[in-house]
């Protein structure tokens, strides 16, 4: 499976989700999705302190609910565009 998606563009470290929606100060939003036991590798750590650095809200999320919440709050901000 790795190499399937490795082969059709995938990058080590990207976040698994990712919102192209402006709002607020925000660029868009990137979610990383881990086990509540998870821990991320250092390209995850690195690309989402670049993400940061550009203006992104990226987060690291261990539930669907805590997920669902970034997301709420992040809709909430005003439109930009």
């Amino acid at each position: 499976m790795a190499a399937i998606m490795k082969a059709e563009g995938l990058r080590a470290g990207v976040p698994d989700v990712f919102m192209a929606m402006p709002r607020g100060p925000y660029h868009g939003l990137f979610l990383e999705f881990k086990s509540h036991a998870g821990s991320l590798t250092e390209n995850q750590k690195t690309f989402l302190i670049n993400l940061r650095s550009m203006g992104y809200q990226a987060e690291v999320v261990r539930s669907l609910e805590e997920a669902m919440l970034i997301v709420v709050e992040y809709m909430k901000l005003p439109c930009v565009i």
